[in-house]
């Protein structure tokens, strides 16, 4: 039947039924190692925006009209179109998006925009210089991000180990090797995973000196957490972060450059550990909440 609502209406209608909010994103992995559905609300969003823009794309060339009519070939095209402009990471996430919303197999699309990998992670020098010139609140956030590897979101979204859990998984026994005086938390990071981190007991007393009387809710891009602490996350501390490394440096490679430090310091100190790399990829992937080594990878550049 003949759809002649906007892509934007179609777009959001025919994702939320592949949505499963409220469970982690590892316990919805298919037999292929794909996820079933869509467990968190970012990703709810991100993959409405991608059909969406083939919804649209549908429209303008007369591909289709309905959901109905979006078959694997039509797919395809949308992709072979796209890849003469996005680069590779970009046209990976449309079919990602694509295949799941729509339950298709994809073959796999080759962009042919060059994809330029510059190295993100800032020197531990360069932290420790950031850290001198921001504010008090900043230069704590700073702290503890570089210390644990933490994404923005999930200096808002932690807690003690003894106030939540962790998801169940396939956690390594080798996780936190070599690290000593330090106190567990729990954060919650992408697809809803809660995960264990450490961090070293004097940023740990530091931390809790910001504890707020009681837990409260906070929303960002439609998102719900729970912020047991008074401290700088979130977007607003990517945007402080960036505006700070800016003025010092002239240039900036995002708050997630502490996160690329910590996964390159942690690999070396793993391997002086004894482990190999291969090895000591898979204790930083876990402990910094991915779901494959090949996410950490991109982290050694």
């Amino acid at each position: 039947m003949t759809s002649f609502r906007p892509p934007a209406s179609q777009a959001k209608h025919i994702t939320l039924k592949n949505v499963s909010h409220g469970t982690s994103r590892h316990n919805q992995k298919s037999n292929s190692g794909s996820p079933k559905s869509i467990c968190s609300i970012a990703t709810e969003k991100k993959y409405t925006g991608c059909v969406k823009r083939l919804f649209e794309w549908c429209i303008l060339t007369k591909k289709s009209t309905s959901t109905s009519q979006v078959t694997a070939y039509v797919a395809e095209e949308f992709l072979k179109s796209k890849a003469n402009f996005c680069v590779q990471k970009t046209l990976d996430g449309y079919r990602q998006s694509i295949s799941l919303v729509f339950n298709l197999q994809l073959d796999y699309v080759v962009s042919k925009v060059d994809s330029l990998l510059t190295p993100r992670a800032y020197s531990q020098l360069q932290i420790e210089h950031l850290q001198k010139s921001a504010s008090a609140p900043l230069s704590f956030s700073i702290r503890l991000a570089a210390s644990a590897g933490l994404r923005v979101v999930e200096l808002d979204t932690i807690a003690l180990a003894s106030e939540t859990m962790e998801d169940q998984r396939d956690w390594l026994s080798e996780r936190f090797s070599g690290l000593s005086n330090y106190v567990e938390y729990v954060v919650v990071g992408k697809g809803g995973l809660r995960r264990k981190i450490c961090i070293p007991s004097p940023l740990s007393v530091e931390l809790e000196s910001y504890r707020l009387p009681a837990p409260t809710r906070k929303t960002q891009r439609e998102i719900h957490y729970t912020k047991r602490y008074s401290i700088i996350g979130g977007h607003s501390f990517s945007q402080q972060f960036s505006r700070l490394s800016f003025r010092e440096f002239g240039w900036s490679t995002g708050a997630h450059g502490l996160r690329h430090r910590y996964a390159q310091d942690r690999i070396m100190q793993l391997q002086t550990q004894g482990f190999t790399w291969d090895f000591s990829l898979k204790i930083v992937a876990q402990e910094m909440g991915h779901f494959s080594t090949g996410n950490t990878l991109t982290y050694m550049r």
